[in-house]
């Protein structure tokens, strides 16, 4: 395994990884894709802070998916999902 770097949000600002995962709590936190709000909210510009970091794979984890937002975030067609 090669390094790995654990950085918050904050002080991951102006870098780059090759790859980012970002663990979400709930799956209403997927709403920066789903319905984002990038002046006002700004939960929704840290989120999308840390997935614009990754330069290769961009891994996104919530402990539950319901079908209505699977389709959703298929439709934008930007995601694979991998349930596991």
């Amino acid at each position: 395994m090669g390094d790995v770097a654990i950085f918050t949000i904050h002080k991951s600002k102006g870098a780059e990884f090759a790859n980012v995962v970002l663990v979400l709590e709930k799956e209403e936190e997927l709403d920066f894709i789903t319905n984002p709000d990038l002046h006002l909210d700004e939960k929704h510009r840290l989120r999308y802070v840390a997935i614009s970091r990754a330069i290769n794979n961009l891994f996104i984890t919530v402990p539950t998916l319901d079908n209505g937002t699977a389709q959703i975030l298929e439709s934008l067609d930007i995601v694979d999902i991998i349930r596991v």
